[in-house]
């Protein structure tokens, strides 16, 4: 650290602007007390890749720092924000109906089987569709487009490409997935665990198959 004046006087005057400021508001103990506002100010410098400094306050030292670990703290709010667009547990999606393109069709969990529109003779490869169930309830945002939504036909969400929805054994929905149009190689989505519309990985709709194609082997 650097705590002799003039040695921090010519530092500081090579610092622009914070990369990030964080604050941490202290909560009084007692009613009488007032809570404490702590800051810290996290520079990079034009000269080194590697440090950077963070000062506490003008009367303080200034602190020598990674410059990685500056660099991880100067998060934007999306990437502090939960981003999983269904919050649901695997264990309890008894039912998957899936929607896709002209294909709509049902998943019932019985045992270690999936059934196919509970048809007990029609049943679904079952590695293929716990990995799909899997990925759909880890599935979270690249992006965000927009918290409030005017409208869903431009992100090809009113008619969406696919659909997923999840319900427990009483038939309570778990958590809905609507995926619309790519561009720029992300897919537009709709997620009940999120108010807004995202944009996601696309692969997921390659993912997903069609009716036809369960009793396949995933390839």
């Amino acid at each position: 650290f650097l705590d002799d004046p003039q040695e921090r006087h010519a530092v500081k005057k090579e610092l622009t602007a914070p990369l990030v400021s964080i604050t941490v508001h202290e909560d009084p103990s007692d009613p009488v007390t007032t809570g404490a506002d702590r800051t810290i100010n996290l520079f990079l410098t034009r000269t080194s890749v590697a440090k950077a400094y963070a000062e506490t306050s003008s009367d303080d030292p200034l602190y020598l720092v990674p410059a990685a670990a500056a660099k991880d703290l100067a998060k934007d709010l999306f990437a502090l924000r939960n981003k999983q667009l269904i919050a649901a547990n695997a264990d309890e999606v008894k039912t998957l109906v899936i929607k896709k393109e002209n294909d709509e069709y049902a998943l019932t969990h019985e045992g270690p089987d999936w059934l196919i529109d509970g048809d007990p003779g029609a049943k679904a490869d079952s590695a293929r569709i716990n990995g799909l169930l899997s990925r759909v309830l880890q599935l979270q945002a690249e992006r965000i487009v927009t918290d409030k939504p005017v409208g869903l036909k431009e992100y090809g969400l009113a008619l969406p490409a696919a659909e997923l929805t999840a319900s427990d054994v009483q038939g309570k929905v778990l958590g809905r997935l609507s995926v619309g149009r790519v561009e720029n190689n992300l897919a537009f989505a709709k997620g009940s665990a999120l108010p807004g519309v995202f944009q996601i990985r696309p692969d997921i709709l390659r993912d997903i198959p069609k009716k036809s194609d369960l009793a396949k082997p995933a390839p």
